[in-house]
């Protein structure tokens, strides 16, 4: 058993008191998981903590590399793991559960930045838990979201162990597939490929290029057998991504609320997930160099701030270069500045929940109906007691859609479902009744004031509604209407004044809102909300609930009265906003 005086001395717990003391560079996420590690290690010195911090077992895995392996790409005669490197993986296989006697650690997310040396330390990392740290026929993989780059890491995994003289003799090395007998293990990669993931026992999984995956279901398919191990292990790598709605971006906010230690997650969430995020805080300007070792803790060591540097100046002349050179190597996720509405942790500032409304407060509403057959939205735009801004979202879709899928819807509609923020309906169209009704129940929560539609396809349901007693203004779609409103909510977002009450649902919308602009420079343009292009746009980029909700926003904002200085000196915001 590991004594503190020996933990203390270790390069783990260095790493992490040079990081909270300022002596190294790190970014929030860093500093958080570096407290939470100390604290930890504080909690189990008593011994009745569930949890114990075993050095030996935690530095296991980088002696194995160090002692036996060498990096097939570059210069190098053997691995020497920086310090940050001993930080990560000290913790993931250093904590064990005193309770059954195996690893704390189910998952670890390691989001680091392109060139910090993630492949070869998974591949290391594979042979050891192949060879030392596996079950009795454990099988061990290299996933991603391409059979490619999937092979890429295997192949990577085999030229490491043909390049060792003691584990070349111990392990039966095939360019498709490796055993080692003495446990009936076996390492292997796989494609994303649903029909090839059927009957799989996995122990280890390294999910490579997280980034880069759009559905769920490979992932889903290699984690509910891994219950029937008895301490399994998915490792997740990945940088930022483009893909706003995949499970990067569900893994990156789930890391970020276990390390905010969000009082909506349970403690055992937060004890078997390991989150691991290297990125430029998103305060500070992404083209100082010298912040740039928040997303490369490898700088100095397998990169060079100067190369680095010379790629940014090459990148500078093209703006897709440039989204790329942020993305991957500063891990923001985005796309390029001049189509992206708001960013992630502007998102993330504003999902907070509870949302105070009084009952009968005045609110506003708005739908988009787009095509019967695919989502639709209604939306409700409420001002709070505490001058924030509410937004209360429900979508509709056929089951047909539901059950279609073809393999490229990416969201957990049965999920949304549970949640209450969409309702499926039988048959292949959304009746449009179903809105009519929504509008009703929530006239008993809030005093709607006005409903905002887009002219195009709704008379009869705007019929339908007036009879109830509504009354419903059109929202004529365009620049001209939805520039300045589009502005004011993206102030309101800056400043974190909008609540949806954890809605997931408007998330999604929200990250899913481009720019279609008028002019070049975006301060000058007249904005209006777009999909996410791409070739799954119409599967995945829906924006729906955003439109409704901006309907009901432009409403509110074409009624505010703003005070004047003296008496009659009052006026309607809309009488001289966008008119």
């Amino acid at each position: 058993m590991s004594t503190p005086r020996e933990i203390m001395k270790s390069p783990a717990y260095r790493y992490a008191e040079d990081v909270l003391g300022g002596k190294i560079l790190a970014p929030k996420t860093i500093r958080q998981q570096a407290k939470h590690f100390l604290d930890d290690l504080r909690r189990a010195e008593g011994g009745t903590w569930r949890y114990r911090f075993d050095l030996e077992a935690g530095r296991r895995p980088v002696r194995f590399c160090e002692q036996f392996l060498r990096p097939t790409a570059g210069d190098y005669e053997k691995f020497e793991f920086m310090p940050w490197q001993e930080f990560v993986d000290c913790q993931a296989f250093g904590w064990i559960d005193t309770h059954r006697d195996v690893r704390r650690y189910r998952e670890v997310l390691e989001m680091v930045g392109r060139g910090n040396g993630k492949t070869a330390r998974m591949s290391g990392k594979m042979g050891y838990m192949t060879t030392k740290g596996s079950d009795y026929g454990s099988e061990n993989y290299f996933a991603a979201n391409s059979g490619k780059q999937a092979r890429r890491g295997y192949m990577d995994f085999y030229g490491q162990m043909m390049m060792s003289p003691v584990l070349k003799r111990q392990l039966k090395l095939r360019r498709a597939e490796t055993t080692y007998e003495p446990n009936f293990s076996r390492v292997t990669y796989i494609p994303n490929d649903p029909a090839s993931l059927d009957g799989l026992r996995p122990y280890f999984v390294v999910k490579d290029e997280l980034e880069a995956e759009v559905t769920f279901d490979q992932i889903n398919q290699l984690l509910r057998p891994m219950k029937k191990r008895r301490q399994p292990m998915m490792w997740y790598t990945m940088t930022a991504g483009t893909v706003l709605d995949g499970p990067a971006v569900h893994h990156y906010v789930y890391a970020k609320k276990i390390l905010d230690r969000d009082p909506e997650l349970t403690e055992r969430e937060i004890d078997l997930y390991l989150p691991i995020i290297y990125e430029i805080d998103p305060e500070l300007p992404y083209d100082d160099p010298g912040n740039w070792i928040m997303a490369n803790p490898s700088i100095g060591y397998l990169l060079h701030i100067d190369d680095l540097i010379m790629d940014y100046e090459r990148c500078r002349r093209s703006p897709t270069e440039l989204a790329d050179f942020i993305t991957k190597q500063l891990n923001r996720f985005s796309m390029p500045p001049e189509s992206l509405y708001v960013d992630l942790d502007t998102i993330r500032r504003n999902d907070r929940a509870p949302m105070d409304a009084p009952l009968l407060a005045p609110a506003y509403g708005g739908f988009d109906l787009s095509k019967s057959e695919d989502i639709t939205a209604a939306a409700l735009c409420v001002k709070l007691a505490d001058g924030r801004t509410g937004i209360v979202q429900h979508s509709f879709m056929p089951e047909a859609k539901a059950k279609r899928g073809n393999g490229r819807e990416t969201k957990d509609w049965a999920h949304f479902v549970k949640a209450g923020w969409l309702t499926i309906l039988p048959g292949y169209y959304v009746k449009y009744d179903a809105i009519r009704e929504w509008f009703r129940e929530q006239r008993s929560r809030y005093d709607i004031l006005a409903i905002g539609y887009d002219p195009y396809n709704a008379p009869d349901l705007v019929k339908a509604l007036t009879a109830d007693g509504f009354l419903c203004r059109e929202v004529r779609q365009g620049p001209l209407t939805f520039n300045a409103p589009m502005k004011m909510y993206k102030q309101e977002l800056l400043d974190g004044n909008v609540c949806w009450d954890h809605d997931e649902m408007y998330s999604w919308y929200l990250r899913n809102v481009r720019l279609r602009a008028d002019f070049f420079s975006l301060e000058k343009e007249n904005w209006y909300p777009v999909k996410r292009a791409g070739h799954r746009k119409n599967a995945t980029a829906k924006i729906d609930g955003f439109m409704a909700g901006m309907n009901a926003y432009i409403l509110r904002k074409e009624d505010e009265v703003v005070q004047g200085e003296g008496w009659g000196e009052s006026r309607i915001i809309g009488a001289s906003l966008w008119t």
